[in-house]
C-alpha cells in the first residue's frame, strides 16, 4: 500500500496492527512466532508508510500497546539459535527502532496532550528495563533501543519523582556506560541511555538521584578521557550527550555546587582542543556553543562581569546562538529548539545579562530581541495566571527568567522607551509587581541560585522605568520624610558606578 491513507484505511490498519500485537502477546513460547511477526511487521511498515506522526490513530496504538510483547521478544532473543522467530523479531525491532528517532517520536507523543496517558506510558515502559538487557553481547540492544526512546520521551511531558525510577537503574546503566562509551559498535544503545539520563537530568526532583549514582563524576571525567589507542575522542554523538547532560546538571545549585567541586571548568577546557581536532568544525561549533551554556551556568556573576567578549570571537559566536535558539524556540508552539526548552536558553541569559557589554551586543545585534523577550513575558504571564492550568515548572521558571532578563535591561536608560511605548507589557509589569501571588511566588529548585524573585523583578524595572523620567530619585528634607518608607536601589550594572 502506498500513497496518502484515507480515514478508513487508517481505521482498519491501527485495528489490525492491535490485533495482531494482542494475539502475539497471549501467544505460547513452545510455538512458532515468525509468521504473526513477519505480519506485525508488514502492518507497521503500512501504518508508517508516510511517517510515524502522519498516522495519529496508529502512532497511538504502536505507543499504547508495543509493551505488551516486549518479553516475548526478549525471550526469543535469549535465545542462542538464529530461528526464524529470532530473524522477524530482529527485523520487527530494527524498523520500530529507526522509527524512533529522537524528534519523530517526541512528535507523536506530544500530539496526545494527555498528561495521565502520558504517566501511564511512563510506568509501563520503565518497568521493563532489565537489568540482564544490558549484557556483553548485543542481543538484547535493540529491543532496548525500542523502549528508551518510550520512556525518555514520555518522561518530558510529565512531573517525576525519585520513587518512580526503578531502585537501581541509574546505577546499572552508568556500569554499562563506563564499559562502553567509546565503543562505536555500541554506540546506538549508548547514544539511547545518555539521551535518556539528559532527559532526566531537566527534573529538579531526579538531580540528586543523579548526583547519588555519580553521572556528573562519569561526565567530567569523559570530557579528559580519550582513546588511548588512537589519541582521540569518542564520536561526535557520544561528546555531544556528554556536554548536554553536563548543562541540564548545572541549573540546579546542587548541580553547580558538584560539578565546581569535580572541577568541570577546567575539565572542559582541557578537553577543548581534543574535541577541535576530533571533531569537524560544525560538530566542534555544537560542542563550543553548549561549553559557553555550561561555562556561563557555573560562573559566579563577578567572574561574568569581568569578561571581555567582544574582542573574543567563539564567544561572539556562541552569543549570536544563543540569541538566536531564544528567538526561534519563542516561535515552536512548545518553545523547543534543537533539545532546549526555552527556560533553559532564558537561564543563560539571566548569568550572562550582568555584563552589560554582553546584554548591549545581544540588544542591539539584534532587533527581534527585546520584543521577543516582551512578547515572551506577556505570553507566560497569562498561561501561569490561569488556575485551571495543570502546573509546569519550566513555565514558572520561563516566567522568572524573562522577568529577571527585563529587570537587567530596565538599568539601561537607552532602551526605557521601548518599556513605555508597549502598554501591555507595562500592564503586565504592573499586574506581577502589585498580584504575584496569583503567580509564581518563589524561586524554583531548577534555575540558577542568584535569580530575584518575581515579584521583587517587577518592581525593580518599574521603579527603574519611573526614576528615569527624573533622572535619580532626590531624598525630600528630614521633616518631611519621617513618614515616607526608604528608598534604595541596588544596581549591578556598570553604567550605575557613578550615581
Amino acid at each position: 500500500m502506498s500513497g496518502d491513507l484515507t480515514n478508513v484505511q487508517c481505521e482498519m490498519l491501527t485495528n489490525e496492527f492491535i490485533d495482531t500485537l494482542k494475539s502475539l502477546s497471549v501467544s505460547q513460547l513452545s510455538s512458532s512466532h515468525a509468521d504473526t511477526i513477519e505480519k506485525l511487521h508488514n502492518q507497521f511498515k503500512c501504518g508508517t508508510s508516510n511517517g510515524l506522526q502522519n498516522n495519529k490513530a496508529f502512532a497511538s496504538a504502536v505507543v499504547d500497546n508495543f509493551y505488551r510483547i516486549v518479553p516475548l521478544f526478549a525471550r526469543i532473543l535469549s535465545n542462542n539459535d538464529i530461528n526464524n522467530d529470532f530473524i522477524q523479531t530482529k527485523a520487527f525491532l530494527e524498523t520500530l527502532a529507526n522509527t524512533f528517532n529522537d524528534i519523530c517520536l517526541f512528535e507523536v507523543l506530544i500530539m496526545f496532550k494527555d498528561t495521565p496517558r502520558f504517566q501511564t506510558i511512563f510506568q509501563d515502559y520503565v518497568t521493563l528495563l532489565n537489568e540482564t538487557y544490558f549484557t556483553d553481547n548485543n542481543k538484547y540492544d535493540i529491543l532496548v533501543n525500542c523502549i528508551l526512546p518510550i520512556v525518555g520521551f514520555s518522561s518530558l511531558l510529565i512531573q517525576i519523582t525519585e520513587d518512580q525510577i526503578p531502585g537501581n537503574l541509574l546505577s546499572y546503566l552508568l556500569t554499562f556506560t563506563k564499559r562502553y562509551w567509546q565503543c562505536r559498535h555500541r554506540e546506538g544503545l549508548v547514544k539511547n541511555i545518555l539521551c535518556l539520563i539528559k532527559i532526566f537530568s531537566k527534573k529538579p526532583t531526579l538531580i540528586p538521584l543523579i548526583i547519588r549514582n555519580e553521572w556528573p563524576h562519569a561526565c567530567v571525567q569523559w570530557l579528559i578521557i580519550t582513546n588511548t589507542e588512537h589519541d582521540s575522542r569518542p564520536s561526535y554523538v557520544i561528546d555531544y550527550y556528554i556536554c548536554i547532560i553536563l548543562q541540564k546538571i548545572a541549573r540546579h545549585p546542587l548541580g553547580v555546587q558538584v560539578l565546581n567541586e569535580l572541577n568541570c571548568l577546567k575539565a572542559l577546557h582541557d578537553s577543548k582542543e581534543q574535541m577541535r581536532k576530533s571533531h569537524i568544525d560544525v560538530e566542534y561549533k555544537c560542542l563550543q556553543f553548549l561549553q559557553c551554556m555550561i561555562y556561563a551556568l557555573l560562573m559566579e556573576a563577578d567572574e561574568i562581569k569581568q569578561l571581555s567578549v567582544l574582542t573574543d570571537s567563539e564567544m561572539c559566536q556562541a552569543l549570536d546562538k544563543v540569541v538566536l535558539f531564544t528567538i526561534e524556540a519563542s516561535r515552536d508552539e512548545h518553545f523547543f529548539y534543537q533539545c532546549f526548552h526555552i527556560s533553559e536558553i532564558l537561564s543563560v541569559l539571566c548569568k550572562i545579562f550582568v555584563n552589560d557589554d554582553i546584554l548591549t551586543k545581544c540588544i542591539n545585534g539584534n532587533n527581534q530581541l527585546f520584543d521577543c523577550l516582551c512578547q515572551l513575558l506577556i505570553h507566560f504571564t497569562n498561561i501561569t495566571g490561569d488556575k485551571n492550568r495543570i502546573p509546569q515548572p519550566a513555565d514558572d521558571e520561563t516566567l522568572l527568567s524573562l522577568t529577571n532578563l527585563l529587570w537587567s535591561i530596565s538599568f539601561h536608560q537607552c532602551y526605557h522607551e521601548k518599556f513605555q511605548t508597549n502598554s501591555t507589557l507595562m500592564h503586565t509589569l504592573s499586574n506581577l509587581a502589585t498580584l504575584s501571588s496569583l503567580y509564581t511566588s518563589t524561586q524554583t529548585s531548577s534555575i540558577p541560585r542568584d535569580l530575584s524573585s518575581l515579584k521583587k523583578a517587577a518592581e525593580g524595572i518599574l521603579w527603574n522605568l519611573k526614576s528615569s523620567s527624573s533622572s535619580r530619585p532626590i531624598l525630600k528634607p528630614s521633616n518631611e520624610t519621617a513618614e515616607q518608607r526608604p528608598l534604595a536601589m541596588i544596581s549591578y550594572s556598570h553604567s550605575d558606578a557613578v550615581f
